[in-house]
């Protein structure tokens, strides 16, 4: 079966990345909202937080 979600392609710099890692583990906005952690530059986060 398939999955769709809807996201945000962000390109940023490494240190950027770890922040929205960090924040998306401490559910600082309320609930996480990284979808996959595409390479060391990109991912992927939902659209609708």
């Amino acid at each position: 079966m398939v999955n769709v979600k809807k996201g945000v392609l962000v390109r940023c710099d490494p240190a950027m990345r770890q922040l929205l890692v960090y924040l998306d583990e401490s559910r600082t906005l309320g609930s996480k909202f990284v979808v996959k952690e595409l390479d060391e530059t990109h991912i992927l986060v939902d659209k609708e937080i």
